[in-house]
């Protein structure tokens, strides 16, 4: 289900994309342990479909499960990044940029110790100094 649910979200129906990575999801959530590897990845997938469909609230919850799950795992530094970008960007759209700086912080220092990216660096902290 997940794989039809990419197939949906790169053609652009974000609809039918969250019907899938949601089936998959509760599929895990029924099936597997919380520890399982894969059940952070699957909570972004619906997160990313409910962003585009503009369910932003909806859609933090699931990044911010999604950022649990990666706080778990000590090798997905970047992904746990990824979620705070993905989280700062609904805080900013969703008017709550007062919770924006310690994500933006943690992203930043995540990106220092685990790549190489500067370009990604320097943006996110001409974000932070531009809150």
């Amino acid at each position: 289900r997940r794989r039809i649910g990419t197939c949906y979200y790169t053609k652009g129906d974000y609809e039918k994309a969250f019907e899938m990575y949601n089936q998959n999801l509760q599929l895990r959530l029924a099936n597997l342990p919380q520890s399982d590897e894969n059940m952070g990845r699957s909570y972004m997938h619906v997160a990313n479909a409910l962003k585009h469909l503009h369910r932003f609230d909806e859609a933090m919850k699931h990044y911010k499960l999604a950022r649990e799950h990666a706080l778990k795992d000590q090798s997905s530094a970047i992904g746990l990044a990824m979620m705070d970008e993905e989280i700062v960007d609904l805080l900013m759209k969703t008017n709550q940029a007062s919770e924006v700086k310690a994500y933006l912080e943690e992203a930043i220092e995540l990106y220092k110790l685990h790549t190489d990216n500067e370009e990604k660096i320097n943006q996110l902290q001409e974000m932070l100094e531009n809150l």
